[in-house]
């Protein structure tokens, strides 16, 4: 991370660059211009289309130099490839995938089995004139998903495994389907099983629609648990994303993020687009709106200025969201490349529509400038905060890299990652676990004139990843904070300790792991105080939460709690519980907590422990950093400064306290 620097003349020549820099991206022809590169550094970027992409070589600019993933509309759909029993049909998708390889683009498979009897051949249900047993539905279904998954092994890196399983009634968990019927919820639980077993390198995903609001979200939360339950090999969540203009679901959607996250699931954005001649009115009130709607055409002749701005704000917004939640989204698709190309067009009546981010001459629209601004506003102040190279454990751009695959699989939690930045003081090491039951990497930071004899104690800082990173990501970012603050006497000479908690959220095992193995191996192997005193766990995300449960649940371990951008979701109510119970240990230990947080980062994520800390008398500061989103570079940039001084405060007053206790004793 470099020197913190005047902000002023920052602004200044920033505003300068970057309109040097952004004036070029509202011209679709210029390269730098693309949703791919500027989107690489949070998520990957698809569109689904149609076979017929492979003849309408018009398109092929637009499609080749914006998207990386493509995704077959209906060519690889179980009617499509399997209509009659034991009678594959691969022509179609044959020639998408071969078009997709020749044009270097990823393909997302869609879908292996989609639970609707309408769009699922009715042999699969039919024994004869009896209806199938479950032994027999599953075997018909292993067959397709063998055959299909199978015949495009290492050439499709994701996988529309299960499509539109939940119910849409307020009573009905899973759809009415032959699929249900016959099985319950185990058919969804054997098609990952199947899909893992033909492609293990895939990366495999339940995909569904309107899971945004309440009731739908709640039957996804209980799906995805069962699914987790019964170690089905799901990666991550699709969420279809058929909006209509003014009335998307933002919170909705920020609620569905922060439960997978909680879930350890990635998110995949798989059908996005805004509808602009609303169809809401179809279904209403019986259908009697249907006759006037089918009729009802208000932008045949183009779609009002005032109408497209609305959208192009309304992406924005969505985009926004999508990078403050970049640890969880993964790829982000569209519906169709233009808005000639929608299925908007005749669904539900037919009309003129303009859903998508370029017009039927495939020229950019207001749409798609906005999302060029949002991109490079989130990709252009890391520039001026640390080095955001994509590896992993560096936010939803990291694409699992270790994996030996296609793009986009999940290999599980890589564990010791000895590849440390070069940066003085870092030193990579491993704890054979046996909470984890297998080795588990950490990196240990010494300062300048580190005092090896034992004669001075140090305090010690635990810093906490966030979800997808491991012991290396955040070493050289947070290191380089405490050397700078060492060296202008702001903090005490401190070590610093870097543990890889995986995905876990620092609960269960890995929390074990952490307080039963590896801080007493710290206090053992190097000169520290040994005391609740001179320790402090701080964290990122995932890791901030984790810094805050930890304090909260181990009251005689730490001084201090910090957290940047983390908050309180599942144990909420176990965190206030075991705080009220250890408010006298934290008292002791004059414990306090920093909470910083993004006015575009969950802002209110830590409302109820402030109330508790304040009913309890617990020190503790609030901080919101204005116009922030979910990017640890900006946490830097913004408030290192008030991490530095938590710090600082807490371990001189900790180490001041410590020195008179032994003057006393």
């Amino acid at each position: 991370m470099r020197e913190i620097i005047d902000m002023n003349d920052v602004r200044l020549t920033f505003v300068a660059v970057l309109f040097l820099y952004i004036a070029p991206l509202a011209n679709a022809q210029d390269e730098t211009a693309t949703l791919r590169s500027l989107a690489k550094p949070f998520f990957s970027v698809g569109v689904g289309i149609g076979v017929g992409i492979t003849e309408s070589q018009e398109d092929w600019k637009l499609l080749t130099t914006q998207f990386e993933y493509v995704t077959p509309e209906n060519c690889m759909k179980v009617a499509a490839i399997q209509r009659q029993a034991g009678q594959f049909n691969f022509e179609s998708a044959d020639r998408f995938i071969d078009f997709a390889s020749q044009h270097d683009l990823n393909v997302v498979g869609h879908c292996l089995v989609w639970a609707k009897d309408d769009r699922t051949p009715e042999w699969f249900f039919k024994d004869g004139d009896e209806l199938a047993s479950p032994e027999l539905v599953l075997s018909r279904m292993k067959t397709h998903i063998e055959n299909v998954v199978g015949r495009y092994k290492g050439r499709i890196a994701m996988w529309d495994v299960v499509n539109e399983a939940l119910g849409d009634g307020s009573e009905e968990y899973l759809r009415d389907s032959g699929w249900s019927r016959a099985t319950g919820e185990e058919f969804i639980v054997k098609a990952f099983q199947y899909a893992d077993a033909a492609d293990p390198d895939a990366l495999l995903i339940y995909n569904d629609y309107r899971c945004d609001t309440p009731g739908k979200r709640r039957k996804l939360v209980r799906l995805a648990r069962m699914l987790k339950s019964r170690n089905a090999p799901v990666d991550a969540i699709g969420l279809q994303g058929h909006y209509e203009l003014d009335s998307i679901p933002y919170e909705g959607l920020e609620e569905m993020f922060e439960a997978m996250r909680d879930l350890g699931f990635k998110i995949v954005v798989s059908e996005l687009d805004i509808d602009v001649v609303k169809r809401g009115r179809w279904w209403a009130d019986g259908g009697k709106h249907r006759h006037e709607l089918s009729r009802f055409n208000p932008y045949k002749d183009g779609c009002p200025d005032e109408v497209l701005q609305r959208q192009a704000d309304q992406y924005a917004r969505l985009f926004e969201l999508f990078i403050k939640y970049q640890d969880v989204v993964h790829r982000v698709s569209f519906w169709n490349l233009h808005d000639g190309k929608s299925w908007l067009n005749y669904f539900p009546w037919k009309r003129v529509n303009h859903p998508l981010l370029f017009d039927r001459e495939r020229t950019p629209k207001p749409a798609f400038d906005a999302l060029v601004r949002v991109l490079s506003d989130a990709s252009n102040p890391r520039k001026l905060g640390r080095d955001r190279t994509a590896r992993p454990g560096d936010g939803a751009a990291r694409r699992r890299s270790d994996s030996q695959g296609p793009t986009g699989q999940r290999p599980p939690v890589s564990w010791v990652n000895s590849d440390l930045p070069d940066e003085a003081g870092l030193v990579h090491k491993v704890l054979a676990s046996k909470q984890l039951a297998h080795d588990v990497g950490y990196v240990v930071w010494t300062p300048t004139d580190f005092d090896t004899s034992g004669d001075t104690k140090y305090p010690v800082i635990y810093f906490l990843h966030g979800m997808g990173g491991n012991e290396t990501s955040d070493a050289r970012g947070f290191s380089g904070l405490i050397r700078r603050s060492i060296s202008k006497g702001e903090l005490p000479p401190v070590i610093c300790v870097f543990p890889n908690g995986g995905r876990s959220g620092y609960r269960d095992t890995v929390e074990k792991m952490i307080v039963d193995e590896l801080i007493p191996l710290i206090d053992k192997n190097y000169p520290t105080d040994a005391s609740a005193r001179s320790r402090v766990v701080a964290g990122f995300s995932m890791g901030g939460a984790g810094a805050v449960r930890l304090s909260m649940l181990h009251p005689n371990l730490f001084c201090g709690a910090a957290s940047w951008g983390g908050g309180m979701w599942r144990d909420a109510e176990e965190i206030l519980i075991a705080l009220e119970k250890g408010t006298a240990k934290l008292k002791h230990n004059s414990f306090s907590t920093l909470l910083i947080n993004g006015d575009r980062d969950r802002p209110n994520a830590f409302d109820s422990l402030a109330a508790k800390l304040r009913s309890l008398e617990i020190p503790h500061e609030v901080i919101v950093l204005d116009d922030t989103p979910h990017n640890l570079g900006l946490y830097y940039q913004r408030s290192g400064s008030a991490m530095s001084r938590f710090l600082s405060r807490q371990l001189r007053l900790k180490t001041k306290l410590s020195e008179s206790q032994n003057s006393v004793d």
